[in-house]
């Protein structure tokens, strides 16, 4: 069995696992979303088999049989808040203890990926150590809470790429929703005249790159494909091409020159993982720069603007052990 771990809205999920059953797999797959652990699926634990069943779809399974598991985009567990904070604060540690203890009595399986793995290849400042250490571009960076760093690091005339570290959204609760983050251009004299936010908060500073365009790498196993997206084309979006909406630009396949696509297979290898998600550059003077990864990044809007399969060479990481 496939086990899916996601949440109730994940188009990538509807289309792959639409695939599946389109091609007799559907009787292999299970959708586990997270949200719904408590409320619309029942679990036990005997000390040996860890058993789920899902309400609403009336799939059932246990982790001896689970071969393989795509760990998507879970959510955190819903459940009936009580109003002490302290038994709040139990319930919801219990709760995300026994989800994970679902996912070690399954570590057998194949995992895409492993969310250890996931966590670990997420943070951005082992990403650019690690990207280095291949050979990877990197643009000038300088991650502080000192303003005067700012000043010793970055000549005056660096354009400078203010950068999330961490999140590519803030929640306003006034608003009830949330605030997009995005990398944009800012001079050195902005950031040392907000030295008192960055001494309280910190900061992400990297050199701005003139592009020609971006690349989104998406890897499947050893299958690496690669999208170049015109975003220099436009003025909105030359400083984040996710500024617009993606159908607004021009995506095409390319091919990667064979260094870069080995740095490419060598940074996901070194991370141990079998799918990934990397954003490069291409820069006007022709060096190829490595901007970050997501390990568990977006891919479903290259195959609907290009028309490349990518649903086909990702179930393929699954037919041979389900």
């Amino acid at each position: 069995m496939l086990l899916v771990i996601t949440n109730k809205y994940d188009p990538h999920v509807d289309l792959v696992m639409a695939r599946m059953y389109d091609e007799g797999l559907g009787d292999r797959v299970v959708r586990l979303n997270t949200e719904d652990f408590i409320f619309k699926t029942r679990y036990a634990f005997d000390g040996r088999e860890f058993c789920v069943s899902i309400l609403d779809s009336g799939r059932h399974l246990c982790s001896s049989q689970v071969r393989a598991v795509w760990y998507r985009r879970p959510v955190p567990i819903l459940y009936r808040k009580p109003p002490d904070e302290g038994v709040d604060e139990y319930i919801r540690k219990e709760l995300e203890t026994v989800l994970w203890g679902m996912y070690y009595t399954m570590r057998d399986a194949l995992w895409i990926n492993d969310p250890v793995k996931n966590r670990i290849a997420s943070n951005k400042i082992l990403q650019m150590r690690v990207a280095k250490e291949i050979g990877f571009r990197v643009p000038r960076t300088l991650i502080t809470n000192d303003p005067r760093a700012v000043e010793r690091h970055f000549s005056r005339n660096s354009p400078l790429a203010l950068k999330s570290i961490s999140t590519a959204s803030l929640y306003d609760s006034r608003r009830k929703d949330y605030i997009p983050l995005f990398t944009r251009r800012v001079s050195r004299e902005y950031v040392l005249d907000n030295g008192e936010s960055v001494s309280n908060y910190g900061i992400f500073l990297q050199e701005f790159v003139e592009k020609e365009y971006d690349i989104r790498v998406v890897v499947l196993g050893r299958e690496v494909f690669a999208f170049a997206i015109y975003s220099a084309e436009r003025e909105e979006t030359r400083e984040d091409f996710r500024v617009l909406n993606p159908s607004i630009l021009k995506h095409e396949l390319i091919q990667l020159p064979p260094g870069v696509e080995e740095k490419v297979r060598r940074f996901v290898g070194a991370f141990e993982l079998i799918f990934s998600s990397m954003d490069l550059i291409l820069s006007v003077d022709g060096e190829y720069y490595f901007i970050e990864n997501n390990p568990n990044g977006q891919w479903l809007w290259l195959q609907e603007l290009t028309g490349v399969d990518l649903i086909g060479p990702f179930l393929n990481l699954f037919r041979n052990v389900i």
